[in-house]
This record gives C-alpha cells, structure tokens and sequence, in this order.
C-alpha cells in the first residue's frame, strides 16, 4: 500500500461519521467510475432479458406470502394435459430472501422504463415487507434477524439462530433503500429498521475475523441461550467477504467504528487460493459454488474497484463454457447449490455442488468420497445468470438454446415462470430437470437480468454504494488490499 494511501485509511474514521453519510447522491452520474455495462444489447437480446425477466418476477410473486415475504421453496409440476401445479415445500423465509426481495423491487422502481403497474406493484411490495420487518421478533441486544420466519399472517420465528451473512445482506438491502429514495415515506421505515442493527458481536479481536453464526440452544427448564459458533469467515473466496467490504465501508460492526486497522488486521488472517485455468486464474471458492464468488459482485459493484476480480469473473464464465465442452454437457459447467429433488413433498438441497477444481485446499470435505461424487453434479442457471453480467452477449445465445431442455413433463424453462432451480448433469439422474425453484436462486436470476437491463450495469445496492463518496471510497481501500493478497 502507497504511503498516502496508508495516511488515508488511518484517518479515514476520524474524517468519515460512519452512521451519518452525507445526503444521497442519488442523481449523480457515474462519470468518476469505470464503465460498468459491456456488450450492449441488440433488440433482440433486450426482447430475451425482459421475457426473462416477467417470468422470474412472476415466479417470485407466486412465493409471495400473506404478510409480503416471499417462501423459500416451492415446486412446479407440469401435468400431461398441460396444466402446472404450484405447491410451497418451504413455507419460511430467510433475512437475505427478504433482502433480495427489497432490491429487486427497489431496481424496478429505479429503471425508466417499466410499466406504471409494475412500479405500483413493486412499491407496494416494499412497503408491505418493511411493515412486516418492523413487527418481527429479533434478537434484542444486537437488532438483528434471525434466520428463519413464517410467511403467514403470524410471521413467527421457525429459526432462532442468528447469521452474519443473512443479515448484512438484509442490512445492505435497507440501507439500499434509505439512500435510494431520500426524503420517502419507505426510505425513512428502512432507516429506522436499519438503525438498531449492529454486527460487533461477531467480531473476533485476537484475529480481525468474522464469525457466521450463534446457534440458539435450547436448556428447557434451564433457559436457553444463544452460543457462537466456533467457525469463521476466513476465506476470501465465500460470499462472506460482503462482511469485511461493506460491514466496514457502512460502519455497521459499531464497536469497533474507531478502529482504524480493521481491514488490515482481517487480511492478516484472510486467506485466498487462485485456480490457473486455460481461460486466466479464478478465485479457488470454499465450496466450489458459483454464488460464493458472484454474490458480492451483484451486490457491490466489485469490478469496478477490484481490476483482479473483474477479470476473474470474465475467465469464470468462460470457463464454465469450456469445462462444458469438455465434458460434453447439453449446458455449461455453472455449479452451485440448490433444489437436487422433491421427495415426499420436501426439497432435498445439495450444498456440495460446486466446480470441485475450484473447492478451497482448506475445506477437506472434497476428500471424502461420498461427498466428493456431489460436486459437479448439478447444473444451476443462477449460477450461469450471475457469470453472464460479466458479458451477456455472449451468454444469452446460450440460454436461448437450453430453453428446450426436457425430462418427461419437466421443462428447465417454463414460459411465464422462468427457470427451474437446475438441471442434473451426472449420476444416476443425470437428464433430469429439478422441479422446483428456490427463492433466493429466482431473485439471483432477477438481479442479474435487472444488472444487464441497466443504464450503468450496476444492482440497486452497488449504486447506491458507488454513488455515495465515503463509502465508495472505503469499499476501495479495502479491494487494493484484496487485490495485492491475490498477487
């Protein structure tokens, strides 16, 4: 790091207040940013993105619950005569389903160009899910969610635990909101929502790093507690690493608001691995899985501040491409947890479906045998959606082609419904269509497709981050580190 660099970061807590950021710049343009967007779009492509679109919008409001929180899971079966039938397999819903939720609808309001009746929907959909947030039960001395709620009328609590990355997700997702529409009725229910929230409870002093979760433990007749789980977020190659970027540039781990070494302590103990594929190095992920690398770029805009990822999303995509070929798959190699199967009516979820040559040295679950035969096995189309952003001239033809993709009744693509959560590309199932979506892998898809749809190729989120100076400035700071621990 450069010496005025350095004389920056240890005064940056002093010159920047971390709850108190100067008004939106919400009409700013992005004139002192990289160019985002890539390959614009011919009109046919723009035609394709918005089919896309309708129908994954539509299949999320499917999973819309009586209070305005989407469900997690639900299943699609197509019957001979032609008819499908929706059922719920999972009727919670999670704080980064939510999260997904708000900045999709937040980017509808957002794009000029939709309809009158979508913006309505979408604004009404914000508004019932913020007042559904403010009733909800949280853990008390934190603020924050917990993992899991109901959808009906009562929204009570089916999952005591508390998750670091849930809720920054949905932290992320409020303050999105707060600095999108300044001065707005909804813009001050997120604040207020957001306000109470605070991660320090999570933070490790001996290492710099992150823990992932409490687990609530209940003692019957003697009380329950929540107890912190032993592990942390120590590898840069999770989804996990939104905790140390935006927790630190939004200020939201409050304790330790004033000190001034946070990043730098975490990359002390931050590890990273590259993978030296044909197509260039790709970051090695914990699990393999595509949504480990992709998350924070639909989130925060990484390219723009990491030159080392921006390439590395571009080689990931291709070589999804590649590896397909190679293995002579009717899709790209774009792995990634998900929906494996409905049986009985509950979803079996697979989160060992990952690329198993990008699976982290450090995770040691790939030498087991029984483990190691899931990775690879499943194709996901989130996980190709989320590399497509990078170029999506280059993908869309691909999408087009699987749209005919076929086991029995089941459609990978369903017409107004969008895409099926994946597709099996070996073992004993191998052909086979998964159906069923999943609320989290449908808003990824959403995202996405808004990403590509958009005048600067941003999300919602990263946006708003890149249009506001102080935090654009520390989420900088904390990608050259990042960019220097991967050389």
């Amino acid at each position: 790091m450069s010496a005025p660099l350095k004389s920056f970061f240890t005064s940056l807590v002093v010159a920047i207040p971390l709850m108190g950021f100067a008004p939106s710049l919400w009409a700013m343009p992005l004139s002192c940013h990289a160019v985002f967007a890539v390959n614009p779009l011919n009109a046919k492509m723009k035609a394709q993105v918005q089919t896309y679109l309708d129908g994954t919008i539509q299949s999320l409001e499917q999973m819309r619950g009586e209070n305005g929180l989407v469900k997690d899971t639900i299943s699609l079966q197509s019957e001979n005569n032609g008819s499908l039938q929706i059922h719920s397999l999972n009727d919670s819903t999670s704080p980064t389903n939510i999260a997904i939720d708000l900045l999709i609808q937040t980017e509808l309001i957002s794009q000029g160009h939709n309809s009158p009746r979508d913006v309505a929907l979408a604004k009404k959909n914000i508004s019932r899910v913020l007042a559904t947030l403010k009733k909800l039960q949280r853990h008390q001395s934190s603020g924050l969610f917990f993992s899991w709620y109901g959808t009906d009328q009562k929204s009570a609590v089916t999952g005591y635990n508390i998750s670091s990355i849930d809720n920054m997700h949905l932290a992320l997702s409020l303050w999105t909101i707060k600095e999108t529409f300044p001065g707005t009725v909804i813009a001050q229910k997120a604040k207020a929502l957001l306000e109470p929230m605070d991660f320090s409870m999570f933070y490790d002093e001996a290492s710099g790093l992150i823990g992932g979760n409490f687990s609530f433990i209940n003692q019957g007749h003697g009380g329950s507690k929540w107890v912190r789980d032993s592990y942390h977020f120590s590898n840069l190659g999770s989804e996990a690493r939104i905790l140390y970027s935006a927790g630190w540039a939004l200020g939201f781990f409050k304790k330790y608001s004033g000190q001034n070494d946070f990043v730098q302590k975490a990359f002390r103990s931050l590890q990273a691995e590259v993978f030296p594929s044909q197509q260039g190095p790709i970051l090695k992920l914990w699990d393999g899985s595509a949504f480990q690398l992709f998350f924070p770029k639909i989130f925060l805009g990484e390219e723009a501040v990491s030159p080392t990822l921006k390439k590395m999303y571009e080689a990931s995509g291709d070589d999804m491409i590649a590896e397909g070929e190679r293995r002579g798959l009717a899709v790209p190699a774009a792995h990634s947890p998900g929906v494996a199967g409905v049986s009985n009516g509950v979803s079996i979820y697979n989160d060992k479906a990952g690329n198993k040559n990008l699976v982290s040295s450090d995770n040691k679950d790939v030498l087991d045998a029984a483990m190691s035969e899931k990775w690879d096995d499943t194709f996901t189309p989130y996980a190709l959606f989320m590399a497509a952003t990078s170029n999506p001239a280059k993908f869309l033809p691909l999408f087009e082609k699987m749209q005919t993709i076929k086991s029995g009744n089941d459609s990978l693509y369903l017409p107004g419904m969008g895409w099926m959560d994946g597709l099996h590309v070996s073992g004993e199932l191998a052909g086979q269509v998964v159906p069923a979506q999943l609320a989290v892998n449908q808003g990824m898809i959403a995202m996405s497709l808004l990403e590509m749809q958009s005048a600067d190729g941003l999300s919602a989120s990263a946006r708003a981050i890149h249009h506001n100076p102080q935090v654009s400035q520390r989420l900088k700071i904390f990608y050259e580190l990042f960019d220097q621990k991967l050389q």
